[in-house]
């Protein structure tokens, strides 16, 4: 998915047009939904804001998710 720039939709259409027997099981696809999810907000790029003097402060993209995860 990350490497081939593909969906979870995409990557399991890809693979089972090569391989139809493929049958992936529940938490396993729970898995690849978290990761495209990942991949999806990796490319967002983080916000800029521009402050008086011009200092640059960038903002973090929701770090409460992360630690809620642990």
């Amino acid at each position: 998915m990350k490497r081939m720039d593909m969906s979870l939709d995409e990557a399991y259409r890809f693979v089972k047009e090569k391989r139809p027997t493929i049958s992936p099981n529940f938490n396993f696809l729970g898995q690849l939904l978290d990761f495209e999810k990942k991949l999806k907000s990796a490319k967002r790029p983080a916000q800029t804001l521009l402050l008086p003097g011009h200092q640059v402060v960038r903002r973090v993209r929701s770090v409460s998710a992360s630690v809620s995860r642990r």
